[in-house]
């Protein structure tokens, strides 16, 4: 509960600054492209790899809500994977050995705060091209759900993952002011997507 207290209090946080202070540096500003490099106001969204030992193709969502500092952003991040499997299993009925089929569904939602610092500045790259690196900190829920009845009461088990760090770094490249593609490589969840300027 306390973590989802802290989250919370950072979106509300981040999106007072976002609407009440205009924190957003725009760079280039004399060169003439169509592109907008404010930073923030981004949502990115995408498909992953399979996170932290979870199986599957898993969504994220990636949301920049402001620009505390120059080229450095900060939002929340949440994603969403599941997996099934089938497997049998053998009991004793009557005396004889019974082969059985059964299955069982595992399911993640990461969440929490991500922050990126761009360094294209840096590099001297064309507006139409970002790299970044980032780290983000959250906790994610899962859930066990399993149709053998040989498990009982554990059928369905939940719960929450300690606190964790992750590491990016990222790779973004603007079609038009309001859309682009991104890869971004992460020691938790690497990701492939479509980002949308959506301020």
């Amino acid at each position: 509960m306390k973590r989802i207290i802290l989250i919370a209090s950072f979106l509300l946080g981040a999106f007072y600054a976002h609407a009440g202070l205009n924190l957003g540096s725009i760079r280039n500003m004399n060169t003439g492209s169509a592109i907008t490099t404010d930073y923030s106001g981004t949502l990115n969204v995408g498909l992953g790899t399979g996170y932290n030992g979870y199986d599957g193709i898993p969504i994220l969502a990636h949301y920049e809500a402001l620009e505390a500092a120059n080229s450095l952003t900060l939002g929340l991040f949440l994603g969403f994977g599941t997996s099934s499997y089938d497997f049998t299993y053998t009991v004793e009925e009557n005396g004889e050995t019974v082969l059985k089929e059964d299955s069982y569904r595992r399911s993640y939602i990461p969440v929490g705060i991500k922050g990126v610092y761009y360094i294209d500045d840096l590099l001297g790259l064309i507006d139409e091209l970002d790299i970044y690196g980032g780290v983000s900190i959250g906790f994610t829920y899962w859930s066990y759900t399993s149709s053998n009845d040989q498990f009982d009461e554990d059928n369905f088990n939940s719960g929450t993952s300690p606190l964790f760090w992750t590491f990016h770094i990222g790779i973004e490249y603007h079609v038009n002011d309001k859309v682009g593609v991104f890869l971004d490589a992460s020691t938790g969840m690497s990701s492939l997507g479509v980002s949308f300027k959506v301020k």
